[in-house]
């Protein structure tokens, strides 16, 4: 992969195993096992300061990719909303319009919208329950399952690439980060889920 523009010095920070020992102390921080990384004054940094540089280093993360956009994603000319029902829909399909609706955390008008576009460029079907014919089936076309398929298989291509520039120590920071952050969001979407049920249906 050719390196991105630049100065040299930000070259270096992106590609040095530095940057990933960094990680490391971040997650061990986190876990209180270890002091973790230190601000220019010496001292551990604090929280806000470590979500900080995540940030930082998502934000950066995401402006590489889009100057290599190695699946070509930027010349899809899809919404987001609508690579978002692609994505659903390869996960689960078909789905009645109310159920997609749900999951992409929008109204039935808005999503009747989408599948539209989407309908008119190939990319999706939608066909009557044989069971309730007011119910409307959506579904991946041939064509869309295609497009998710090679951009799932070249972002993961591009993945491992990565990974595989990363030493021993790096791979498990990195593997433990993740971990972690993912127990976080199974943590949160219990919560949410308990709350809507708690919450019950409206008597209004």
């Amino acid at each position: 992969m050719t390196p991105p523009a630049g100065p040299a010095d930000e070259r270096a920070a992106i590609h040095s195993n530095a940057q990933w020992r960094r990680l490391d102390g971040m997650a061990r921080v986190s876990s209180g096992t270890q002091n973790g990384s230190a601000d220019h004054g010496g001292r551990p940094a604090g929280r806000e300061e470590l979500m900080g540089r995540i940030r930082e280093m998502q934000e950066r993360f995401i402006a590489l990719n889009a100057r290599d956009d190695p699946s070509g994603l930027l010349n899809l000319s899809l919404t987001m909303q609508q690579l978002k029902t692609l994505i659903v829909l390869s996960m689960e399909s078909p789905l009645a319009a109310h159920r997609l609706a749900r999951s992409l955390g929008v109204g039935t008008a808005t999503v009747t919208g989408i599948v539209d576009r989407l309908v008119d460029r190939g990319l999706v079907t939608r066909t009557e329950d044989p069971a309730d014919r007011r119910v409307r089936r959506i579904a991946l076309s041939e064509a869309g399952t295609r497009l998710i398929d090679t951009l799932r298989g070249e972002n993961e291509a591009r993945s491992m690439r990565l990974l595989r520039r990363l030493d021993d120590e790096a791979l498990r920071a990195l593997a433990f980060a993740l971990d972690a952050l993912y127990r976080a969001a199974v943590e949160e979407a219990a919560e949410q889920e308990g709350g809507a049920a708690d919450a019950g249906p409206g008597t209004g």
